[in-house]
């Protein structure tokens, strides 16, 4: 098979079909991504390497007496910007840690959740996916030389939704969630005989913001904000969902 959503699918219909004393069937499928090893610059016959975090998840779910549904998730998809992103002007209050900045790192944990215009239909996921990857670094980074300026992970965030939705038509809705992976400025360098130059970062869990959307297409099959009012809509820098 050539996803993990087909392979949901067959096996919600296969236990439903086999099994009449069942309501209902859910099932989840994660693929990991792997590349075969090389031993001496020849690639191995049967070993395989890890090829980085990203996962590929699918979930089908099939109630007797009803339709299928399908719902796709991008999981633990890295990146990181080294310059043209900051974080200032943004909504103050007395606990807040992190200063204004125009020039920072920006590396977050993509987590993408989203949901197909049609549940049932059985669409080619391999293609959409990568519609939607696509969608997503393009305007993460921005064209490859001069990039882009990030003002924020929030409009960062709702910028990739919407170019994702209008990309890839099969897509009714999508949520993101991109906490930060700071990388703070290692100035310890000014006290032991050297000297920061913005070429040295410590990585650090806290603070970190826990940022969250949902966009989805409106009746006329363009991307609409209401569905960031939602509980889990965003949530500030430095502060937890």
């Amino acid at each position: 098979m050539e996803s993990p959503e087909q392979f949901a699918r067959a096996l919600v219909e296969y236990f439903m079909k086999t099994y009449p004393f069942l309501t209902k069937c859910d099932a989840e499928v994660t693929e990991s991504l792997w590349q075969r090893a090389a031993v001496g610059g020849v690639g191995h016959n049967h070993g395989f390497l890890r090829d980085g975090p990203q996962e590929r998840i699918a979930r089908a779910t099939l109630p007797r007496g009803g339709s299928l549904e399908v719902e796709s998730v991008i999981a633990n998809m890295i990146v990181m910007k080294t310059t043209q992103t900051g974080f200032e002007g943004f909504h103050d209050s007395p606990q807040r840690l992190l200063a204004d900045t125009s020039e920072r790192i920006l590396a977050t944990n993509i987590r993408a959740t989203y949901q197909y215009v049609d549940p049932a239909r059985a669409y080619d996921y391999a293609g959409v996916r990568r519609g939607m990857i696509e969608s997503f670094t393009r305007t993460f980074f921005g064209p490859p030389v001069e990039g882009v300026y990030s003002p924020s992970v929030q409009e960062t965030l709702y910028k990739m939704a919407v170019a994702a939705l209008q990309a890839v038509p099969q897509v009714a809705s999508i949520e993101l969630d991109m906490p930060n992976i700071h990388f703070l400025p290692c100035r310890l360098l000014d006290n032991v005989g050297s000297k920061f130059e913005d070429d040295v970062f410590i990585p650090t869990v806290y603070p970190a913001g826990s940022i969250n959307a949902v966009v989805v297409r409106g009746a006329g099959g363009a991307p609409t904000r209401a569905a960031t009012a939602a509980p889990r809509a965003a949530a500030s820098e430095g502060e937890p969902d």
